[in-house]
């Protein structure tokens, strides 16, 4: 059976409350059986995020943790405190906490551990920047934070359930005195893995034998693929083509005899709105659609509206609409900047 594909969203350092239980509120409309939808809010949203969602298949997941279990560590949040409020999973690495807040590969290293010891799932974040990948360097970098963050786990304590250690080259899992199994089930005492040899060249499956211990889940984001816009392509001509029908019942109840000839006049018709839209939000019931586009005209985006339904049946609300792909662009990357880092650019005729 394969595994299901995980939706996650990270919703970074964005939301209050009010606007965590609209967006948390439309989400619960959202049905799909095929995958596993995960969201990180804010520490300060997670708990009302929980107990919104409670039964609705939607798992509320963390941004952070820190590593040590208590302590004199302003601002931070630990394992102990995710549990307490029901938090089951969480995000360690993110490539922001990497460069903004200078999270070394050690410091991550704990913190997995410190998870995985307090029986959390662990989405750990791996990936390199532009310019590593430009230089043709990227497998090392990604080698690197594995072999620096997971792999280098030498000894790791599962709470109730036992210890795994790495002792002359050998990954041994001893179970704990008050587990629920008995170490004679196994026929060994301890149960240990055949030798691990270790490459600096290449991944070894020994990467592969950790990773089926630990629970860590590689988190995606951002993929646009050609299946993606066939789909909103198939959706725009059949949009195109139920438009054209209701245009020529139009016409024909409105056709009349006329007896003498006119001379034909041809007036030129400008559109009234460009195919390149700068898109602020998609959204399921009409009056919050209504509502962004009155807040985007009080900041002066006066020409925002709505421009039509995505192929999930959202509405999506613009800021505005512009003739070429360079106006968009530059309008994109004024927005983005003084706006919304995540508005973006919808082609549609």
């Amino acid at each position: 059976m394969s595994r299901k594909k995980i939706v996650a969203g990270n919703w970074k350092m964005n939301m209050t409350i009010d606007e965590s239980n609209d967006l948390i509120n439309e989400l619960k409309e959202v049905s799909e059986n095929n995958v596993e939808i995960k969201i990180a809010p804010s520490f300060t949203n997670l708990y009302n995020a929980i107990s919104l969602l409670t039964n609705s298949g939607i798992e509320v997941i963390a941004q952070n943790v820190h590593s040590e279990k208590r302590g004199a560590y302003t601002g931070e949040i630990s394992t102990e405190m995710l549990k307490s409020i029901g938090v089951n999973t969480v995000i360690v690495g993110h490539s922001e906490r990497r460069k903004y807040f200078n999270e070394t590969d050690t410091i991550l290293s704990k913190k997995v551990k410190a998870a995985v010891e307090n029986s959390l799932n662990v989405i750990f974040c791996i990936g390199e920047e532009l310019s590593e990948r430009e230089s043709g360097n990227h497998f090392e970098i990604i080698k690197n934070q594995l072999t620096n963050t997971l792999i280098d786990l030498n000894d790791i304590e599962i709470k109730n359930i036992g210890s795994i250690s790495l002792e002359n080259e050998k990954y041994i899992f001893t179970p704990s005195q008050n587990s629920i199994f008995l170490k004679s089930s196994y026929g060994l005492n301890s149960i240990d893995s055949n030798q691990i040899k270790r490459s600096t060249n290449s991944i070894s499956n020994s990467y592969l034998k950790y990773a089926a211990i630990l629970i860590v889940f590689l988190s995606l984001a951002g993929i646009f693929t050609k299946s993606y816009f066939d789909s909103v392509n198939e959706f725009n001509e059949a949009s195109y083509a139920q438009a054209n029908l209701e245009i020529e019942k139009k016409i024909q109840k409105a056709t009349f005899n006329i007896n003498s000839s006119l001379p034909t006049v041809k007036l030129p018709i400008k559109k009234q709105y460009g195919d390149f839209h700068i898109i602020a939000g998609s959204f399921m019931l009409e009056e919050n659609s209504l509502k962004m586009i009155a807040a985007l005209k009080n900041k002066g985006f006066i020409e925002a509206r709505k421009v039509g339904v995505n192929k999930f049946g959202l509405l999506q609300v613009a800021y505005n609409s512009y003739d070429t792909v360079e106006e968009a662009r530059a309008a994109l990357a004024e927005i983005r900047l003084s706006q919304d880092i995540n508005a973006w650019l919808l082609i549609k005729n």
